[in-house]
C-alpha cells in the first residue's frame, strides 16, 4: 500500500461520519459561495471524492471557471472537523453516470441518469486538515492544564495535516 493510499484510507475512515460537506467555490465576482452537498461514499479510481451535481447553476458555472474548491465537514467540536482543498474535474460522461446512478438522486435529476443537468464533480485533493475525536480531546485537555497552570496557550490545535506530497502527487 501507497503512502497515497494510506493517507486517503485515513482519510476516508474519518470522512464515513458525515454525509454532507460545505463545498465552497470562487464566484465570478471574486466572492466565496459554500452549499451544502452530499459526499457519495463509493471510492473511483480517479477521484479521491465525489459528488453528483447540477452543472446548470451559478455552482456549476462557478467550478467550470474556477475548479478549485474547499470542503468543511463539521458536526460539533466533540467530533472534529475535516477541511480539504482540491481541485475539481466535471466529468458527463453518461455511461458512467448510468453505472453510478442511485435512485436517491431522482429528486434533483427527475430525469433520471439521462438528464443533461447532472454530471460528476470529481475531487483531486490537494490538502486535507482534520481533527480527530481523540484529538479534539486532548486538544481541550492541554488547553485546560495550560490555563490551569498560567501558560500560555498555544496557537496550534492538535490536528492531522495531509498535503499533495503526502498524497504522492
Amino acid at each position: 500500500m501507497t503512502d497515497h493510499d494510506k493517507s486517503l484510507d485515513q482519510l476516508h475512515t474519518l470522512l464515513q461520519n458525515y454525509d454532507h460537506a460545505m463545498v465552497t467555490s470562487l464566484a465570478s465576482d471574486g466572492t466565496l459561495h459554500s452549499r451544502p452537498m452530499r459526499l457519495q461514499a463509493e471510492r473511483l479510481p480517479d477521484a479521491d471524492l465525489w459528488f453528483a451535481s447540477t452543472m446548470d447553476t451559478t455552482k456549476g458555472r462557478d467550478i467550470e471557471a474556477n475548479p478549485n474548491v474547499g470542503l468543511a465537514f463539521f458536526h460539533s467540536a466533540k467530533e472534529g472537523y475535516v477541511s480539504i482543498s482540491g481541485t475539481v474535474k466535471v466529468d458527463r460522461n453518461r455511461d458512467r453516470i448510468r453505472q453510478l446512478w442511485k435512485d436517491e438522486w431522482k429528486a434533483w435529476f427527475p430525469q433520471g441518469p439521462e438528464d443533461p443537468d447532472l454530471a460528476l464533480l470529481l475531487l483531486d485533493i490537494r490538502q486535507a486538515e482534520y481533527q480527530s475525536p481523540q484529538q479534539h480531546a486532548e486538544g481541550t485537555e492541554k488547553a485546560q492544564e495550560q490555563a490551569a497552570t498560567g501558560q500560555d496557550r498555544e496557537a496550534e490545535k492538535v490536528v492531522t495535516v495531509i498535503r499533495e506530497k503526502d498524497l504522492g502527487k
